[in-house]
């Protein structure tokens, strides 16, 4: 489902990035994310950028590629191509060889942290059945060495991508090329997420 309001964005700051973005992925763009944050930007796109910038790109104990992988993880959870693809170039840029080990299908055997493993197995529960999570859930990530607020940042980060993800899979964002999300990816692990 589209809308047909997002399609065209307000604004001569948001009509160039959009088209400027166009013409260098040429058809595999994947403006659609764009288009739904620079629709109504007061009401949805600024605020949500905060958090998803303050999170993935803030001071944290999770390094960058680890927060990335999480944002991933959730969008896997949640059966989002969109963001699976986006996520997993940029994780995948900048955690370098380390990356291509991690399988988000088969994470409990992948060679992580601990702490990395219990994050995810919390993000699962998360996604999958968040109302029977209780206080052991957490008790064995924090067993696992995870920090309250390394915890903290991994519910914001869940959080957020439950929200896109389902915006994403509503609206059938177009899911670029890999080559496209590499691309895009480096871009925004350098700058990240900001209007």
């Amino acid at each position: 489902m589209r809308l047909r309001a997002a399609e065209k964005a307000s604004g001569l700051r948001p009509r160039l990035l959009l088209g400027l973005l166009g013409l260098v992925t040429r058809k595999d763009s994947p403006l659609d994310v764009l288009k739904t944050i620079y629709h109504k930007p007061r009401y949805f796109g600024t605020p949500f950028l905060q958090i998803v910038n303050a999170t993935l790109r803030g001071p944290s104990e999770w390094s960058v590629g680890e927060r990335e992988l999480f944002a991933a993880f959730t969008s896997k959870q949640n059966e989002c191509p969109f963001c699976v693809g986006s996520h997993t170039a940029i994780y995948s840029l900048a955690l370098g060889e380390a990356a291509d080990q991690i399988k988000l299908d088969d994470w409990r055997n992948a060679p992580v942290d601990a702490k990395v493993k219990a994050a995810l197995g919390l993000i699962e529960k998360m996604s999958r059945g968040p109302r029977q999570i209780d206080a052991a859930d957490v008790d064995a990530v924090r067993a696992a060495g995870v920090s309250e607020t390394a915890i903290e940042d991994v519910i914001h980060i869940a959080f957020c991508f439950h929200i896109i993800n389902r915006l994403a899979n509503a609206f059938d964002f177009h899911v670029a090329s890999a080559e496209t999300f590499r691309k895009v990816g480096k871009s925004l692990l350098k700058r990240g997420y900001r209007l």
